[in-house]
């Protein structure tokens, strides 16, 4: 176990949820983090991982996944992509951010973890009544 503290410079800090109207963040840079494989089917890492992602428009995510059937991207969606990194297995839950500001929550990918299609997040703006109704935030 580990005893040290999460306050002080560079800990954990509190995200903003995105306004009502902001549903698209792309093409900005966004910054990914969890617990998962760094690389599939490896040691989970004992550091939390972080890598920066472009967040993708849906038309491009939509194209990108569209070999596996129609409608698996859907507006509750936000998905992120980068040359070399992805989110994997043991991230899922884990934040999207832009800036201080909660875009998403891992959701799934491509098994195996490859870098060359989309990270897919549950896209909080698709979700923001839903919250507001149920944690008062």
């Amino acid at each position: 176990m580990f005893n040290e503290s999460i306050t002080g410079p560079g800990a954990a800090s509190v995200a903003r949820l995105p306004d009502d109207d902001h549903k698209d963040f792309a093409p900005h840079r966004c910054s990914i983090t969890g617990w998962g494989y760094s690389v599939y089917g490896q040691v989970i890492p004992d550091v939390l991982q972080q890598a920066e992602m472009t967040v993708m428009k849906e038309k491009w995510c939509e194209r990108a996944f569209e070999e596996f059937g129609d409608g698996i991207i859907n507006d509750g969606h936000v998905c992120v992509i980068s040359d070399d990194s992805s989110s994997c297995n043991g991230d899922s839950g884990g934040p999207l951010t832009c800036g201080d500001t909660l875009v998403g929550v891992t959701s799934f990918g491509i098994i195996g973890c490859p870098a060359e299609y989309p990270s897919v997040y549950t896209r909080i703006t698709h979700f923001r009544q839903w919250i507001k109704d149920n944690s008062g935030v």
